[in-house]
């Protein structure tokens, strides 16, 4: 099934729910892996490296460099 494209349509039928807790970014090189306890809300590779959205628990539990914390 392919996914929806049309802007319009996307927006008028979002749901967004609030998530708790504060979230952090983390940015880890490519040779890394996230550790698997690590749960990420969201992620993305680059050429540079692996940054990854996370609980701000979880990132200092793992010792995961954390930056920018948004509640």
């Amino acid at each position: 099934m392919p996914g929806e494209r049309d802007l319009n349509t996307l927006l008028r039928t979002m749901r967004p729910e609030l998530q708790s807790g504060v979230f952090v970014f983390s940015s880890l090189p490519n040779e890394i892996d996230i550790p698997a306890v690590v749960r990420p809300l969201l992620w993305f590779r680059e050429r540079e490296g692996v940054t990854v959205v996370i609980q701000r628990d979880e990132g200092s539990a793992q010792g995961c460099p954390i930056s920018s914390p948004r509640a």
